[in-house]
């Protein structure tokens, strides 16, 4: 039995008051129990929309929607990260890893044609522009969906990256200038796989945030 807008309005608004921010987990929450309260009115009709969902609210009490909780942010962790190493191993797979050849050697190349120092500022700065670039594009055309567990992530990822090449920088005055051409290109061969994973994995949140707000509606 298909809910209707006012039966969805509940089920959102009890959903809200428990202060998630992951607009992603909020969804796939919303469609676990927008499906199991149509199982009940399926089950048993005459006992309507009203006493099913006391009954769910209880059911699902502070400790027990901690569970639930926990249960689809982990599944959503699990499934992006499923895609982030999908994703990786593309870059070393036919006809991808062409393009990591090439843009290896071109990060030699930039190597070659300037000083050690002159070639890792240029990459760090390549670096935090392509950084910039793709989180504001998410941050600024998808308003909607700023606060998802993968946007949560990016921070993560993209910071400690920044934090080595500096300390490359500082450090790079000892031993070989092949020694730290081999480590700027990885680390910015490296910097471009993780760009590529979180664009990817944004995608697909962005895409599945959507078709869930197509049967549901809007959150708000």
């Amino acid at each position: 039995m298909k809910l209707t807008h006012d039966q969805l309005v509940n089920i959102k608004a009890f959903i809200r008051k428990r202060g998630l921010s992951s607009v992603d987990l909020q969804l796939e929450i919303l469609d676990h129990m927008a499906c199991r309260m149509e199982e009940k009115l399926a089950e048993d009709p005459e006992k309507g929309f009203d006493k099913n969902f006391t009954e769910m609210q209880s059911e699902f009490e502070y400790w027990r929607f901690n569970e639930l909780e926990n249960s689809f942010r982990n599944s959503l962790r699990s499934r992006y990260s499923s895609l982030r190493k999908q994703t990786r191993l593309s870059w070393f797979r036919f006809p991808k890893v062409a393009y990591t050849l090439l843009a290896g050697a071109f990060f030699y190349l930039v190597f070659d044609a300037f000083d050690a120092f002159t070639a890792g500022v240029f990459m760090t700065m390549v670096s935090l522009l392509f950084s910039l670039i793709i989180i504001s594009r998410f941050w600024v055309a998808n308003k909607k969906y700023r606060n998802t567990l993968t946007m949560r992530s990016a921070s993560y990822i993209f910071l400690p990256i920044l934090v080595v090449q500096f300390w490359i920088l500082s450090h790079q005055h000892i031993g070989s200038n092949l020694l730290w051409a081999t480590a700027y290109v990885t680390l910015a061969l490296f910097t471009l796989c993780e760009l590529h994973c979180f664009y990817i994995t944004q995608e697909y949140a962005r895409q599945s945030c959507e078709d869930l707000e197509k049967i549901y509606g809007p959150l708000v």
